[in-house]
C-alpha cells in the first residue's frame, strides 16, 4: 500500500477493514440505534471520526459543552469492550490483537525475575478533549455553577463562568502534543505475584512493600499515592477493600496462604492486563525529568522497541502505568441505560500500589472496540479532588467525568491515521 488515504478502497481486505463497525446494542436501547448512519459514502470510519471531531472543536470553542460530543457517546455506547484471555489482551477483530511477542530480556520486580510475555502495544490519537469540571458542577446546560463549586480552591483561584471556550480542546490542538507526546498504550501479561500487590490496599503495605513504598514517598509527583498507604496505615476508612479478604493471610512473600495464591492466579489469567502509556522519542530531551515525575519511567526492553521500530510509530519509553480489567460496568451514568449497565475495559491508576505522577491518580479510563483494531477511549477523571481513593467507596462519590475521547490503533490503522493527519504533527 502506497496511499494509505484512498488507496485502501481498491483493497477488498483493508475496505473491510476500515468500513466495518465492531458493534452491540445500546444500554440505552433504540436511543443509539443509527450511529452506523454518521458514517458517508467513500469515507473509512476513522475519516468520519475525524470530520466529528472537526466538528466537536467548532461547536465547543465558543461554548464548552458535553452535549457536543453526543455523537462520540452514541457509538461508545455501541462499542464492545475488549476482553483478557489467558493474560492477553484480546479484542473482537479478525485477530484480536495488534503484536504478539515475548521479551528477550529479563526484568526485576522487586525481587520477582521474569520476562515480558504476551506484548502487544497500540498507537495513540486524541479526539476531543473536555474541560469536565463545569459539566459536573452545573449538568444543566442552560444553567450556572456556584463560583466556589466549580474548581477546588487549591488547584484554582479564578471561577470561571459556565459558558466558556473549550480551552483544554484548543490547547491540545495547539501545544499539548508537543509537551507531552504519549504515543499510545501497550499491554502484557501480569503475574499474580505483581497483580497482588498493586490491588493491595492493607494497613501495613510500608512493613509489606518496603521498597515500592519508599519510591512512592521519595517521588513527591506520587505524593497523592504514598497519602492513600499512610491513610490505610490509619484505617481512614471504615469497610475493607474489594480485595481485602483475598490479602489478609500475607502479602505474597510474607505469608500469603495457597488458597489466596490461586484466587490471584485466577484473576491474572482470566481478567487482568499489566499496561503503560508509551511516548515516542520526542520525550528523550525530558528524560531527567520525566525520571523524577514518573517513579515507573523506564526505556522498554530492545526487543520491544525492535518490534515498534518495524511499524508505522516508533516508541522510546514507558510510564505512567495502569492496570487493564475486562467484564467491567462503566462508571459513568451517561453511558448507562435504564436497569442496564454498559461493559467496558478499564484502565486503573488509583489503587496506591500502582504509583505515577498527579494527575494520573485521579483517572480511570474505559475503551471498547468499534472497529477491527480500532478502540475508541473515554478520558476519566474524579473530580471529587478532596476525596482520597479506595476501592470500597461508590463511584459515584468520586463524581467521575468524561474529559475526553481517545482513540488507540492497531499498526494498520495508524498508517491510514498519520496519512490522513489525525491528530499529527502535520
Amino acid at each position: 500500500m502506497t496511499d494509505w488515504v484512498e488507496g485502501w478502497k481498491q483493497n477488498e481486505t483493508l475496505k473491510h477493514k476500515f468500513t466495518t463497525f465492531i458493534l452491540e446494542e445500546s444500554p440505552k436501547g433504540v436511543e443509539d440505534s443509527e450511529v452506523t448512519e454518521m458514517l458517508q459514502e467513500g469515507e473509512s470510519i476513522l475519516q468520519m471520526l475525524q470530520r466529528i471531531s472537526g466538528e466537536i472543536s467548532a461547536q465547543s470553542n465558543p461554548q464548552d459543552n458535553l452535549k457536543h460530543f453526543e455523537k462520540l457517546n452514541r457509538l461508545f455506547r455501541r462499542g464492545v469492550a475488549p476482553a483478557v484471555e489467558n493474560g492477553l489482551f484480546q479484542g473482537h477483530g479478525a485477530h484480536g490483537y495488534n503484536v504478539r511477542v515475548d521479551s528477550n530480556e529479563t526484568t526485576d520486580w522487586y525481587g520477582e525475575t521474569n520476562r515480558t510475555t504476551g506484548f502487544d502495544y497500540y498507537h495513540g490519537a486524541t479526539l476531543n478533549l473536555h474541560c469536565g469540571f463545569a459539566e459536573t458542577f452545573c449538568p444543566d446546560p442552560g444553567g450556572k455553577p456556584d463560583d466556589e463549586n466549580l474548581f477546588p480552591s487549591r488547584l484554582a483561584d479564578l471561577a470561571l463562568p459556565h459558558e466558556t471556550p473549550n480551552a483544554l480542546n484548543m490547547m491540545w490542538h495547539s501545544i499539548g502534543k508537543y509537551i507531552f507526546p504519549w504515543a499510545g498504550k501497550s499491554y502484557e501479561k501480569i503475574s499474580a505475584r505483581k497483580l497482588s500487590m498493586l490491588l493491595d490496599e492493607s494497613d501495613d503495605l510500608a512493613d509489606r512493600y518496603p521498597e515500592r513504598v519508599q519510591a512512592l514517598k521519595t517521588h513527591l509527583a506520587s505524593a497523592p499515592h504514598y497519602a492513600l498507604v499512610e491513610k490505610n496505615k490509619a484505617h481512614y476508612w471504615d469497610a475493607e477493600g474489594v480485595y481485602a479478604k483475598h490479602l489478609k493471610s500475607g502479602a505474597w512473600d510474607k505469608g500469603m496462604s495457597e488458597e489466596d495464591k490461586a484466587f490471584w492466579e485466577n484473576e491474572a489469567v482470566l481478567h487482568w492486563v499489566d499496561g503503560n502509556n508509551i511516548q515516542d522519542k520526542r520525550i528523550i530531551a525530558a528524560d531527567p525529568l520525566m525520571r523524577i515525575v514518573d517513579m515507573n519511567y523506564r526505556v522498554p526492553d530492545a526487543s520491544l522497541q525492535a518490534i515498534s521500530a518495524a511499524g508505522p510509530s516508533p516508541f522510546a519509553r514507558q510510564g505512567y502505568i495502569f492496570l487493564g480489567v475486562d467484564d467491567r460496568e462503566s462508571i459513568l451514568s451517561m453511558n448507562n441505560g435504564d436497569g442496564k449497565k454498559k461493559k467496558v475495559f478499564q484502565f486503573h491508576y488509583r489503587f496506591p500500589m500502582i504509583g505515577g505522577p498527579v494527575p494520573i491518580g485521579y483517572c480511570l479510563d474505559e475503551i471498547v472496540e468499534i472497529a477491527d483494531g480500532l478502540y475508541l477511549g473515554q478520558l476519566i477523571y474524579s473530580t471529587a479532588l478532596d476525596k482520597p481513593f479506595h476501592s470500597s467507596v461508590d463511584p459515584a462519590e468520586y463524581r467521575y467525568q468524561l474529559f475526553g475521547y481517545f482513540l488507540l490503533l492497531d499498526d494498520t490503522w495508524q498508517y491510514h491515521r498519520l496519512a490522513i493527519g489525525l491528530d499529527t504533527l502535520i
